[in-house]
């Protein structure tokens, strides 16, 4: 049951998204579309960023698991696919996005990016043949690097409305990963 009141919490929260953003939704809206008392939201959420950051990765995964041979390991393998099902799943949810996206939840849509492109692009990391001779640390710098360069792609594609061109930087972006990334790690070793 508790579940369930859950995912009803986050429903009505996409609903109210449609409408209005996310500044202008309360709590009291949110219970009130839901027939749920406030004592129920905040046994279930701290605050309705948290039902935005929880709506968005159980969203996420419920789109990723309609797409045929999706697991989490494909996830992972088909590194370019992922990075476009990523920017699918955000387009296709332009004007909830939209809406839930602004200064004071930055770091939210941060997070939650994160959690998804930082799995990706360290294992395309992986796929490099020069990957297991460069340390560690810098290792993790190299995926960090590349994994916020995608990020603020992302970032900056929402602040700007999330036009359908932004394709083109993506696609860039990839180039860019595949072009650079053996160079890059290679330099490390040098060093």
């Amino acid at each position: 049951m508790r579940q369930s009141t859950k995912q009803a919490l986050s429903e009505t929260f996409k609903i109210l998204l449609e409408a209005r953003t996310i500044d202008k939704i309360t709590v009291k809206d949110i219970v009130t579309k839901c027939g749920v008392n406030r004592q129920t939201f905040y046994y279930h959420f701290r605050d309705i960023y948290e039902l935005m950051e929880w709506t968005l990765e159980n969203d996420i995964r419920e789109y990723l698991s309609d797409i045929s041979d999706f697991s989490e390991d494909s996830l992972i393998i088909e590194w370019k696919e992922s990075i476009y099902h990523l920017y699918q799943f955000l387009y296709s949810r332009k004007k909830q996005i939209l809406h839930a996206y602004d200064p004071v939840n930055k770091t939210y849509y941060e997070n939650f990016l994160l959690k998804f492109i930082t799995p990706i692009i360290d294992y395309r990391i992986s796929l490099c043949t020069s990957a297991s001779s460069v340390p560690k640390e810098k290792r993790v710098f190299v995926t960090k690097a590349y994994t916020w360069i995608c990020l603020e792609l992302i970032l900056e594609w929402l602040e700007h409305g999330m036009p359908n061109e932004h394709k083109i930087q993506l696609d860039d972006y990839l180039t860019l990963v595949d072009g650079s990334l053996d160079t890059a790690l290679e330099r490390f070793i040098q060093r």
